[in-house]
């Protein structure tokens, strides 16, 4: 009788498995949980792709194809274009969102570092993978493309080439292995529908279905492999950029790379090999991988042990400024006195506004209204106002100069982006709510353009706003505030990484001095984005390199 074995009295203590240890890494831990949320969405962007490919190709360029066993070469260009435009706008937000994930637990052991996803590194990252990706992909389906042609040669079976065009064209995005097993199967079915008795137009539609349902899971396969790799590929590369960069402003000292394996049911002999392999930064892992992934599919993470303290780097001096004047970050509230501002005033320095004037007609708030309905911008609040009309209509356009850059501002459906007029202090412009699509505008202040502007002057005059420039700023300075708080940017980790300093007094002497004094004016720094916005929309900047560099970081 067969039993099952007694178990022996002393049991060797349990190891833990490479799942349970998956479990306690916290590294691997935010991999695999950032990986698997992210997946999903590229890979449908990756088969929404294919589709579209599958579509633009006429039977008639199929026909030829497989006629001369090769695709034209301006398919292969329109295959580039096609590639070249899922990088840019799916796959190069994805690979910077992921790189920045990836810094995550540098960010957490440094609350003050900023790992800046638009640094040099990752934008070449970016270009030459993006570049790599698009090449190796064309060439594979070309390569697929091929191949099936050549083996259709060989079968007895008589396939005409309109037949085989038909088939070809759901294929279309699978690689060279992928679309051989697909006509293979192909030929296996319209094989047994010619044993069936079945006539030729039912062979070739009964075959052609079942492959093309083959093809639809091959492409989902595809596409998630593609993701994962390329997803993995770049949280890998974003813990190294940040980790360099890290070293470069003094936070860490010399590291080493160690290798990690996904730790579960998929690993690799070779990845398991690799695991807690340890070799320097600018080194070479065993087989001659740079950074994990090893192969498609591949979901081995890397993480950096300090071996040495950090060097810090001394700081650059700013030309004619006192280092002893610098002030602390929680005193740049001491200089809202120094000027006129929006919400900083004593009674004594209370604006004084034209006094309400007659209400607008029906005919001026409809003409309003369809005007800002043409920019896609809603409004609230102007019906029987006595707004100046030509003075909003200036408002509108300024607001749909900056969504002409940053369409993501403009929202969608109940939430797209809305100018209420509203009652509010005499010393309030305008004012934009955190996490709101509402900019909203004092009544008082936009019932005259002359008098809205000639305040503005004199504050901006004061440097208390970006010198140079005048009323119109207002509007992109609120849409400064969308833009940081949609994105979660804090102003002062963006200007902090452009001066390449820790030193926050620096940062606050150096705005002031040639930004403005209103850009400092909140402990929370939540006015510097507004203030570059404000300097870089109206074309004026006491230091243009500043609002430049912020900008590229920011588009």
């Amino acid at each position: 009788m067969w039993q099952f074995p007694k178990h022996p009295k002393h049991r060797l203590k349990h190891q833990p498995t490479q799942f349970e240890k998956s479990e306690t890494n916290p590294t691997l831990r935010r991999m695999r949980s950032f990986l698997n949320a992210e997946e999903p969405r590229l890979a449908r962007w990756l088969v929404r792709t294919w589709d579209n490919q599958q579509t633009d190709i006429t039977y008639a360029e199929l026909r030829n194809a497989v006629l001369y066993g090769d695709v034209s070469l301006e398919q292969l260009e329109r295959w580039q274009l096609s590639y070249s435009e899922l990088v840019n706008t799916q796959l190069a937000p994805a690979w910077q969102k992921t790189m920045n994930e990836a810094a995550w637990n540098l960010k957490h052991q440094f609350p003050n570092f900023f790992y800046d996803p638009f640094m040099d590194a990752t934008q070449d990252y970016i270009r030459k993978h993006g570049a790599e990706l698009v090449t190796n992909i064309v060439n594979s389906q070309r390569e697929a493309i091929r191949s099936m042609v050549s083996q259709a040669t060989f079968y007895e079976t008589a396939i005409t080439p309109d037949a085989l065009s038909r088939f070809i064209r759901p294929t279309i995005g699978l690689t060279r292995p992928q679309a051989m097993a697909n006509l293979n199967y192909w030929k296996a079915q319209w094989d047994t529908g010619a044993e069936m008795g079945l006539s030729v137009r039912a062979i070739e539609d009964r075959a052609n279905r079942m492959a093309a349902n083959y093809a639809a899971r091959q492409h989902r396969y595809r596409a998630m492999m593609i993701a994962r790799t390329e997803l993995a590929d770049a949280y890998n590369h974003g813990a190294y950029f940040g980790t360099l960069d890290a070293q470069e402003k003094g936070y860490l000292g010399a590291c080493k790379k160690i290798w990690v394996t996904a730790f579960d049911e998929r690993v690799c002999p070779t990845c398991s090999a690799l695991d807690g392999v340890s070799v320097n930064m600018d080194a070479m892992f065993p087989g001659g991988v740079f950074l994990p992934p090893k192969h498609p599919n591949c979901r081995c993470g890397v993480e950096f042990r300090q071996v040495s303290v950090p060097i810090v780097p001394t700081n650059v001096q700013l030309e004619n400024v006192d280092i002893d004047d610098i002030i602390e970050p929680g005193d740049a509230m001491e200089y809202e006195s120094d000027g006129m501002g929006w919400d900083n005033q004593q009674e004594d320095d209370r604006i004084v506004w034209p006094e309400k004037g007659e209400p607008i007609t029906t005919t001026d708030y409809r003409e309003l209204r369809t005007y800002a309905n043409d920019h896609d911008i809603l409004l609230s609040g102007f019906r029987n106002s006595d707004v100046d009309i030509e003075l909003m209509k200036e408002v509108i356009d300024d607001a749909a100069k900056v969504l002409e850059q940053f369409p993501e501002l403009g929202g969608t459906g109940r939430k797209k982006l809305t100018l209420m007029l509203s009652d509010m202090s005499d010393n309030d412009f305008s004012m934009v709510y955190k996490d709101s699509h509402i900019l909203r505008l004092n009544s008082k202040a936009y019932r005259s353009k002359k008098a809205l502007a000639e305040e503005y002057a004199k504050l901006a005059d004061e440097g208390w706003f970006v010198r140079g420039t005048d009323y119109h700023s207002i509007v992109y300075h609120e849409l400064g505030h969308v833009y940081a708080n949609k994105h979660g940017i804090n102003g002062m980790d963006i200007v902090l990484s452009i001066l390449e300093t820790k030193n926050e007094k620096y940062a606050v002497k150096y705005l002031r001095e040639y930004l403005s004094q209103y850009s400092v004016s909140s402990p929370s720094w939540n006015e510097i984005i507004s203030e570059i916005f404000s300097s870089y929309f109206s074309l004026h900047s006491p230091k243009p390199d500043l609002v430049s560099k912020a900008m590229d970081r920011l588009i």
